[in-house]
């Protein structure tokens, strides 16, 4: 790492989208199977370390600790999306175009007042956030402010990574905070300090290590020339992304929020293991949309339509095979996984399974939007779909409970699919609505493709 010597720092030119013609031209990057491949690998250790870790603090804690954990989570989690305000999706773009060194500067810069901003807006509105029923937790959630930048620079500077076709890096990064997680669970077992409080700590540990890891990668990049790009420049451009960002927060915690502020601890537990169990259907399309997001970017305005909707049909049915399979399973699995007290839990993951699928094929288009330079096209979707399910789901739990929570929010999924996809065949003239239905021939190549991986995989072990 080179040595920073004390010298000012110099405002340059911003980005190429912003900035001046004389800015060299972008590099595209090649983004082949490895990238997707180990973006999945990525995602499903993510997801068998994230259940792991559900296991231990479901059995650890029962449903009223699992309950109370979830509470202490989610609004400084929130927050720290929040406080971004959309900044991961300009710097992902910026890090695809840019100059390494003062791209990595502009972010620490601009995530440095972020995440101070945001730690002082959330200490003085957590107390007006939390119900009556739960008062108890408001300092234990103040104490957890704190992990606040770390969770932004590990988010920002990932999506720098991402931007750069560091795929290795960037999945390395997002593959470790869950080991560490369950590390700490386990030695906090064994300590006999098990509290809703210290595993809540625990979890927010592993994402400090992250934020830590990142931040030194971070440094390595930094040169003795110390230039960022304008950040009133940097501020203008991530406004729309912010915007974004606010929506697609709030409408990814949305049935948490509603379920914290409606129901008790012992209910948000079982919804907690319930949606934990139901995510593993979405994992496949959550890695498939984090590699589009930069396959898209590397595309001229309006191209690529025809791969983009290829990867969706393949997308829908590979995930529609995998859910099947899962719902079967769910019976037999989750109480001989999370134990007898969440069996309860069952029914609602089976409602919730084709939800969360419904919602990874729309967040694949939305990503693929936004690597387009389209960040709003999926805002008016997501504000519609958040209005018809909070407005339902209120409704539905005054009558059915949790169950009315978890029907809205199938139901809601399927209008936001149907928005993604109205807004993509707008952004690609080339495409239609018969473009996003799987066709035999979609089958059979699929099928073949599989099976080419599957003997080259063999080739490789038998070799």
């Amino acid at each position: 790492m080179s040595n920073l010597n004390p010298k000012t720092i110099e405002l340059t030119k911003p980005p190429t989208e912003i900035l001046p013609k004389d800015v060299a031209a972008p590099k595209k990057k090649h983004i082949g199977l490895k990238a997707f491949a180990g973006t999945y690998s990525a995602n499903v250790f993510i997801q068998i370390s994230t259940v792991i870790q559900g296991v231990f603090i479901a059995r650890m804690l029962g449903p009223d600790g699992r309950g109370e954990v979830a509470t202490i989570m989610l609004w400084p989690s929130l927050m720290a999306q929040l406080g971004t305000v959309g900044s991961e999706y300009i710097f992902a773009r910026i890090g695809a175009k840019e100059d390494e060194n003062k791209s990595t500067l502009s972010a620490l810069v601009f995530i440095a007042m972020t995440s101070v901003a945001t730690m002082i807006l959330g200490y003085f509105s957590i107390p007006y956030l939390i119900s009556s029923q739960k008062t108890e937790l408001i300092t234990t959630i103040k104490l957890a402010l704190i992990a606040i930048p770390f969770l932004q620079f590990g988010s920002v500077l990932g999506a720098l990574d991402q931007g750069r076709g560091n795929f290795f890096r960037f999945n390395l990064g997002r593959s470790l905070a869950s080991p560490f997680i369950v590390c700490f669970l386990i030695t906090l077992f064994f300590l006999g300090r098990i509290s809703s409080a210290s595993v809540a700590f625990c979890c927010y540990g592993g994402a400090i290590i992250v934020g830590v890891l990142r931040l030194y990668w971070a440094f390595q990049e930094v040169h003795d020339e110390l230039s960022i790009y304008p950040l009133m420049m940097i501020i203008k451009k991530t406004l729309p992304y912010g915007i974004t960002k606010i929506a697609e927060s709030v409408f990814v915690k949305l049935d948490q929020i509603l379920v914290i502020t409606l129901l008790s601890s012992s209910q948000i537990g079982i919804y907690t293991v319930a949606l934990s169990a139901a995510g593993v259907v979405a994992t496949l399309g959550n890695s498939i949309g984090l590699v589009g997001f930069t396959q898209a970017a590397m595309f001229s305005e309006k191209e690529g339509g025809a791969s983009i909707a290829l990867t969706f049909r393949r997308l829908a049915l590979v995930s529609f095979s995998l859910a099947v399979g899962f719902g079967l399973l769910i019976p037999y699995v989750l109480p001989l996984i999370y134990g007898e007290a969440f069996v309860s839990a069952i029914i609602y993951s089976e409602i919730l399974i084709p939800g969360v699928l419904i919602l990874s094929l729309a967040g694949f288009l939305d990503q693929c939007l936004r690597g387009q330079g389209k960040p709003l096209r999926g805002v008016k979707g997501q504000v519609l779909t958040m209005f018809f399910f909070s407005t339902s789901g209120w409704l539905f739990a005054e009558i059915w409970g949790m169950k009315g929570i978890v029907v809205a929010f199938t139901m809601s999924q399927f209008l936001y699919l149907a928005w993604m996809i109205k807004q993509t065949i707008r952004n690609f003239n080339s495409l239609t609505l018969s473009s996003f239905f799987p066709k035999i021939k979609d089958i059979i190549q699929l099928k073949k493709s599989l099976l080419c991986r599957y003997f080259q995989l063999k080739s490789k072990i038998l070799s």
